[in-house]
């Protein structure tokens, strides 16, 4: 099951373009105000492209004037078997803040799949696709005992060799979280890399 979560306002272009991208079973919508006629117009588009496709599209109504509760809320919603996509591109954008919230706390403490945020850049109206996967490693990499993993990636990050048999399957389980590729590390590896060198840093200069 692949789940798409949308923050849902005015507009729904956005919804279809994550959609297209990520081919969900099912999208939830996820909006302030779903009485409102704009916002009605918007699900009922969106229900139109489920329908062309055979996709199933439910809609909740989230406060997030009510921060926390509306993080309660929308964190039940990565509870299933599934694997999930995340779009914020639409909705104000305080709904945006609380799904995004509730996404990190569901990875953390249920352990949820969500391989792809999605947002839009307004300056180009372009949207933006932001691989997930790092972040679910990133516990992984926080872990003590994860000093090689840790180690491996930074020595990759400036350059260092390869460490072998061992590295090579390091490598392997940096690929499945999108941390690298073919060609080496991914920025996203690149990223993580850095701000473990950052907490290094950080860690020694307190000690």
């Amino acid at each position: 099951m692949r789940i798409l979560i949308s923050s849902l306002g005015f507009a729904y272009h956005h919804v279809m373009a994550a959609a297209n991208r990520c081919s969900p079973d099912k999208i939830l919508l996820a909006t302030v105000n779903p009485e409102a006629d704009r916002v009605k117009n918007a699900v009922e588009e969106v229900r139109i492209y489920g329908r062309r496709l055979g996709v199933e599209v439910s809609v909740v109504k989230l406060n997030p004037e009510e921060f926390w509760s509306c993080v309660q809320e929308a964190t039940g919603f990565f509870t299933q078997n599934a694997t999930y996509f995340l779009d914020v591109g639409g909705g104000v954008r305080a709904l945006s803040l609380c799904l995004l919230t509730a996404a990190l706390l569901a990875i953390t403490f249920l352990d949820a799949r969500i391989e792809r945020v999605y947002t839009m850049a307004e300056h180009s109206e372009r949207i933006v696709e932001a691989d997930i996967r790092p972040v679910l490693y990133a516990k992984r990499l926080a872990d003590s005992r994860a000093f090689s993993k840790r180690e491996l990636l930074t020595k990759l990050a400036s350059g260092g060799a390869d460490w072998g048999r061992y590295g090579r399957l390091l490598l392997r389980e940096f690929a499945q979280y999108g941390l690298a590729d073919d060609n080496g590390l991914t920025e996203a590896g690149r990223a993580l890399a850095k701000i473990i060198e950052l907490s290094t840093a950080k860690s020694t200069a307190s000690t």
